[in-house]
């Protein structure tokens, strides 16, 4: 579905932004019972998917996956906007996309799940060199 080259700046910042995010993933997992991955970043945008069987709507859920997401990467990632691509088998919807734009930075969203900022803080400082460094071979297109 998505293609990147093994060791490139794409499959790094992959790697980096799952990692990053596994506690919301699995938040959205435990308490909701939603399913969300991680699947693509590019220069302009991340891709995420999110999937249940539960009865939620596509616009919601969907608003609510990106917010979590931009809380917990807290500007790690300079992109135009965030794709979530939702499927739920029992409302018959499957990969439905919404496209959100970036918010200011800063800007704190309206998620369920929250963060606790004194431990995502410094979680997230952990990652920022990393973030960074991919970041600039990204741009320089290797």
């Amino acid at each position: 579905m998505f293609g990147r080259k093994p060791g490139s700046a794409e499959e790094e910042l992959l790697r980096l932004v799952r990692e990053l995010t596994f506690s919301t993933r699995k938040s959205f997992g435990m308490y909701g019972q939603i399913h969300t991955g991680v699947v693509a970043v590019s220069r302009e945008e991340l891709t995420l998917t999110a999937s249940t069987r539960h009865p939620r709507e596509t616009d919601e859920l969907t608003l609510n996956v990106r917010n979590a997401f931009v809380n917990h990467l807290g500007g790690l990632l300079s992109i135009e906007r965030i794709r979530v691509i939702y499927s739920n088998p029992t409302l018959g919807i499957e990969g439905k996309q919404r496209v959100f734009p970036m918010p200011r930075p800063g800007e704190r969203l309206r998620s369920h799940v929250i963060l606790v900022e004194p431990i995502a803080g410094p979680h997230r400082a952990s990652f920022r060199k990393r973030f960074e460094k991919a970041w600039r071979r990204l741009q320089k297109g290797s």
